[in-house]
């Protein structure tokens, strides 16, 4: 059980609070600038605008993936499996796949996500952030212009601090 309880937003503390009365502290503010981290596009015209900017056609089903590829706690292998999953129960979808993250391997425990890619038959649906852009940092808007081209963010981690690429691709 937890010795207390951090909320993500106002709405987690209404909801918690009451249930948990004396383990539920006041919810800290984040930091995501909601005035960037926001929907772009009004018509299916737009959404398109914003796949082709990420490497596929209006029509595609985007799935996006982001985060760190440290060890197993982002669960990217889980992740790409249930992608697999999916393709295979719905063969009728036009399926994208977006990586924004650093695609190299830094130690013995990071994923070559192109590998996992490889093995679940899904690289020919995958593309990646163009990496020297990416460790070079991504502004705020960059990435929200990413966020807008998905229509799925997936991150099925097994554990996150604040879980602020989560509240991000909430547009």
């Amino acid at each position: 059980p937890a010795a207390k309880i951090i909320p993500m937003s106002q709405h987690t503390e209404n909801l918690v609070k009451p249930i948990f009365p004396d383990k539920t502290l006041s919810n800290i503010p984040v930091g995501i600038d909601t005035d960037n981290y926001k929907c772009l596009w009004n018509t299916e015209e737009e959404k398109g605008a914003y796949r082709r900017a990420l490497g596929f056609s209006e029509d595609t089903f985007v799935i996006g993936l982001a985060g760190d590829i440290k060890f197993t706690r982002k669960s990217w292998a889980e992740n790409i499996e249930g992608i697999r999953i999916f393709c295979d129960k719905h063969p009728e979808i036009k399926l994208g796949i977006y990586v924004h993250t650093n695609i190299s391997k830094l130690s013995q425990f990071d994923f070559r996500i192109p590998a996992l890619m490889e093995k679940f038959s899904l690289s020919n649906v995958t593309r990646y952030t163009e990496q020297y852009k990416y460790l070079k940092g991504t502004t705020e808007e960059e990435l929200n212009r990413i966020y807008n081209g998905m229509d799925v963010y997936l991150s099925a981690s097994r554990g996150e601090g604040f879980g602020i690429m989560f509240l991000e691709a909430q547009v």
